[in-house]
Formats: C-alpha cells, sequence, structure tokens
C-alpha cells in the first residue's frame, strides 16, 4: 500500500510539474536537434569565457533541455548538460573542441551544468546563468582499472612545489626568451609510484623583470611583470628519477600574448606548442589536427580493465640537492587527496544582459526539473574517456 501511494505521489508530482511547464509555456525539446545542439555549445563557450582559473570544459551530452518561445522577444533555453574537463587552461585560445579531454587514467574531472540561454531574434544569444557542480573520479576507481595511474596530490604540497621549480628552471636555462619566467598558480599535480617514481605538475607562469643575460641575477627573486606589458603562459611537466636517483624534469609550455598564443624557440627537451588563435568564437580547426595543449611524456601506465569506464551522466629557493637536480627526500608525496566536488557558479548577469529587451524575456525562477518524455533525451555521450 504504502509503495502504490509513493507510486502515485510521484507520478502525480511529476505530472504537476510537466502541466505547469506547458502553462507558463515551457516545453521539453528534442535533444537532438540543431537548435538545442548549437544553443549547448554556446553554453560551454560561454562559461569557458565567463570563468578566470582552470581548465576548459567540453561538451559531453545533453540531458535535458526546455524551451520558452517569447516572441517578438525570442526564446530561452534551459539545458542540462554533461560537461568533461579538457586539458587547455582557460586562458587558451584553442576553441575547446579542439582540446584534449582529460583521459580517465589522470583522474579525469566531470560535471552536470544547469544553464539558461537567450536567443535573440537577430540570432545572437546570451548565457543569462550556470550553476556546475564538478567531481573527479575516486582515487580507488582509478587504481582498480589502472594501478599503476597517478593520483592527484595537493597542489601546495612541497612535492609539487619543488618539481615545478625544477622544471621551470630547465625551461628558463634552456629556452630562447629573453626574460625569466616564476611559477604564478600551481593548477594540478599528480605523482605516481610504479613503473617509476614520478611527479606530474601544470602551473602557470609570468614573465619576470629580469633579463638572462644578466648573471648577477637571481631569478628566484625576479619581479613579475603586469599581465598587460609581460607574457603570461601555462606548462606541464613530469619529473622523474633516472638510473643515478637523479630527478630528470621534462617540461612543455605554451605562451600567450595580448594577441593570443605567442611562439617561443625550442631547445633541448624544453618545448612551446603555440597554436595560431582563433579569431571567431567557437570556429573549429580541421577535425584532422585535434590540438594537445602542452604535453610531456607519461610513464607507462596502462590499464587492467575497462570496464568500470562507461561514461556517468553526472617558490623558495632550491637548496644544494635541488641544484643538482635530485628530489629530497622530503618532497615525498602525501596520501591522495580526498576527492571533493566544486560548484561553479554565476554570480551575477553576464555583461550580455544588461541588452536585454525592456519587455522581456522572462526566466522561471526555478530551473525546470521534469525528465523529459521526448525519446531522444537524454542524449548520446560525445566522448568515452580511458
Amino acid at each position: 500500500m504504502a509503495a502504490t501511494t509513493a507510486v502515485l505521489f510521484l507520478f502525480l508530482c511529476t505530472h504537476f510539474v510537466i502541466c505547469w511547464t506547458h502553462g507558463t509555456g515551457v516545453v521539453p525539446a528534442p535533444c537532438n536537434s540543431r537548435s538545442v545542439e548549437r544553443a549547448a555549445r554556446l553554453a560551454v563557450t560561454y562559461i569557458n569565457e565567463d570563468r578566470k582559473e582552470g581548465y576548459k570544459f567540453s561538451l559531453n551530452r545533453i540531458n535535458n533541455v526546455y524551451v520558452h518561445e517569447q516572441e517578438p522577444v525570442g526564446k530561452v533555453h534551459y539545458l542540462d548538460i554533461d560537461v568533461l574537463e579538457t586539458k587547455c587552461y582557460i586562458k587558451s585560445t584553442t576553441a575547446w573542441e579542439d582540446c584534449e579531454i582529460r583521459p580517465f587514467t589522470e583522474t579525469k574531472v566531470s560535471g552536470r551544468c544547469k544553464t539558461i540561454v537567450y536567443s535573440k531574434p537577430n540570432g545572437s544569444s546570451v548565457l543569462y546563468n550556470y550553476d556546475c557542480n564538478l567531481i573527479p573520479d575516486q582515487p580507488e576507481a582509478v587504481h582498480h582499472v589502472c594501478p599503476e595511474c597517478p593520483l592527484l596530490i595537493d597542489v601546495k604540497s612541497p612535492a609539487a612545489i619543488q618539481a615545478a621549480g625544477i622544471s621551470l628552471k630547465k625551461y628558463n636555462e634552456e629556452s630562447h626568451l629573453r626574460n625569466y619566467f616564476s611559477i604564478d598558480q600551481i593548477t594540478r599535480a599528480s605523482t605516481q609510484n610504479k613503473p617509476k617514481e614520478a611527479y606530474f605538475v601544470e602551473f602557470t607562469i609570468q614573465e619576470t623583470e629580469c633579463l638572462k643575460q644578466d648573471e648577477s641575477v637571481d631569478d628566484l627573486k625576479c619581479r613579475k611583470t603586469s599581465s598587460d606589458s609581460g607574457q603570461s603562459g601555462f606548462c606541464a611537466a613530469a619529473l622523474h628519477k633516472n638510473g643515478d636517483n637523479q630527478a630528470v624534469p621534462e617540461i612543455s609550455c605554451e605562451l600567450y600574448t595580448s594577441e593570443g598564443i605567442g611562439n617561443a624557440e625550442n631547445k633541448g627537451n624544453v618545448t612551446n606548442d603555440g597554436q595560431e588563435a582563433d579569431t571567431q568564437r567557437g570556429k573549429r580547426r580541421d577535425k584532422q589536427h585535434k590540438v594537445q595543449s602542452p604535453k610531456f611524456t607519461h610513464l607507462k601506465a596502462t590499464p587492467t580493465s575497462v570496464q568500470d569506464l562507461q561514461p556517468e551522466s553526472s617558490e623558495s629557493k632550491s637548496d644544494s640537492k635541488e641544484q643538482e637536480g635530485i628530489l629530497p627526500v622530503e618532497a615525498s608525496a602525501s596520501a591522495p587527496l580526498p576527492v571533493t566536488s566544486k560548484r561553479l557558479k554565476r554570480q551575477s548577469s553576464p555583461e550580455g544582459a544588461a541588452s536585454l529587451p525592456k519587455t522581456g524575456p522572462v526566466f522561471l525562477t526555478n530551473f525546470p526539473e521534469a525528465p523529459s518524455r521526448i525519446h531522444t533525451c537524454p542524449g548520446v555521450f560525445r566522448h568515452v574517456t580511458l
């Protein structure tokens, strides 16, 4: 009896919400329609443009969508979408469609975003609001599939700080850039113990006022230039020990200028994978050329099984040892970080909202949560990460 009552209650609630949305002119739409997919792609583009730190998101799936036609002022899309973290830092000019998805073996981050996109009659669109909940894969899930894969560590840990410092030192020594660069912020760090001990760090860098031709300069005490006058960049680095127990860094960086990503000269194992900037928002590059932002060689780590990989809906000065390239014992990584969710939410209306018509549009106070009766929702997954 109780079970029957619960089912009836759920049916009535769902029916009431659906009837209410129809009564307000808000109706479900196919998740695979061209206009819905365009609105979803625009939502991801606008979210990436709005954020100031982290990595770009890529659209993975459209779960549900409701549309509110409001002629003559346009229409509003309420989109429930899945996103995946890419390897492109948020300042990269690479279109998110061309960014490499963070694989499961590096602890991928996925999330679900509720977005509201207003489309004007002239064809332009505005991201009115968004609310995203993000979470990385659980460490035990990663190691169950790939026991040798690296796990995340605290970006403020001694291991992460020293690995980034040693790597950037190599970059400053071997690149042909005029000025020294310093670490701005470590954005991601991980470590693995098998088959060899290794550290992987990703961090942003900022040009300093110190010239490398000045031999009397202590690069650790150089003052950073302002973001308007100097170059900034993003680096990915790996640090592993060789047969002599020396820490060998490998680093790749891309530099940003006011015009986009700048090209810097390469030397030794230092690479700068600068890419030509896209001048049009959302413009796709040749599909045969998949852009992979700064990369380095990972130590071999092979997943033992792929059955659990189906997508889900949901700077201090170095001591003498560091100068010699030896990773100090005290820099050993701590236990893996506890996995926690992160919420990204727009706190104020976007700049484009200032141009909303005075007579509309109207936005719902509550995001429509009712499951769609349209068979194309939820849509198909665009990525399977391994």
